[in-house]
């Protein structure tokens, strides 16, 4: 098994891209060639909520990851929302515009149980439980070959160590730039750190057990990628002046009502101010700057709702953004 110990997101990127470069090999997959780790990865993130990537070549989509997460915690699995933020997910979507494998809505509702809301009693009456576990995997329904999809991901499992929330993800077969160094790490530590903070724990480790590591060959710039990643560490947590994530929530906030905005917040519209902190001063402003954006807004209006986003790093990964599409 190889074993990589990194800090953060920025880090695991350029330890992952130099990993994959140096073990992997080619094979095959439904959808095209792939180079692979010919056996199973381990990853370990000890800060966490550094999720947010800044390497220019890779060009990661802030929008859509902020997104995704509040589509999570909506519990939706409906594709009107998320795919005005990235259109290449409709792909996975079935005939009726529903996604079968959406995590969000597997973590709430559609194993008849909010399994969210379970964690955080199991471990609130017992700190030393070994029960909570979030399970996305259903054996009848993901066996079908004709799914267009089937989580990747099939089992979190928390633990407290020493007053912080450790995550272990389980994971049978992960995209390395698109998914586990890209969306993955940003809406998992969220989920992490929105159940550490109900209890009332610091956020510990992520851990992330992968069967299946790989990056698709014909990936657009996968070389001029793999050459940055591993050139230069864009990382702005690692220098001063420091940025410093933004909590999911704020004094007086709870977990329950912040998701139940969250599903509000897919129908809002610009006039509905949401009432969570995070929500109002990160999600707010980058879905209204998107869309402003997409309608052919100028671009000093754009950047002027950016520059009210009240996270450092997803205001510096926004602006980014941005400004290289407009330059």
């Amino acid at each position: 098994m190889r074993v990589l110990n990194v800090q953060n997101a920025p880090e695991l990127l350029h330890e992952g891209t130099i990993a994959i470069k140096n073990t992997a090999v080619s094979s095959k997959s439904r959808n095209g060639r792939v180079l692979t780790i010919p056996h199973p990865v381990l990853i370990n993130v000890d800060r966490p909520c550094e999720r947010v990537l800044f390497d220019p070549v890779r060009d990661a989509n802030p929008f859509f990851h902020v997104m995704e997460f509040v589509w999570m915690m909506a519990g939706s699995n409906d594709a009107e929302f998320i795919t005005e933020f990235n259109s290449g997910m409709v792909r996975y979507a079935n005939d009726l515009g529903i996604f079968d494998g959406a995590y969000g809505h597997r973590w709430s509702t559609y194993f008849g149980t909010d399994q969210i809301t379970t964690v955080i009693e199991e471990l609130d009456a017992n700190s030393d439980s070994r029960r909570a576990v979030i399970t996305m995997t259903d054996p009848k329904k993901d066996s079908n070959p004709a799914s267009r999809d089937i989580p990747c991901n099939t089992q979190l499992m928390f633990r407290v160590v020493n007053g912080s929330l450790n995550m272990t993800v389980c994971n049978r077969s992960n995209d390395f730039y698109w998914g586990l160094a890209g969306a993955n790490i940003v809406h998992m530590t969220m989920l992490q750190e929105l159940i550490a903070m109900s209890l009332d724990l610091s956020v510990g480790v992520y851990t992330v057990m992968t069967n299946n590591l790989h990056v698709y060959r014909d990936m657009p710039k996968m070389a001029e990628i793999m050459q940055s990643a591993t050139q230069l560490r864009h990382d702005p947590y690692l220098y001063a002046p420091f940025v410093e994530p933004m909590p999911l929530l704020g004094v007086g906030e709870d977990q329950a009502a912040f998701r139940k905005e969250c599903l509000e917040f897919l129908t809002h519209t610009r006039q509905d101010i949401p009432k969570h902190s995070w929500l109002r001063e990160v999600a707010y402003p980058m879905k209204w700057a998107y869309r402003v954006r997409r309608a052919g807004a100028a671009p000093d209006h754009v950047l002027s709702i950016l520059d009210t986003i009240g996270a450092q790093d997803w205001s510096m990964a926004a602006f980014d953004w941005v400004n290289r599409r407009d330059t």
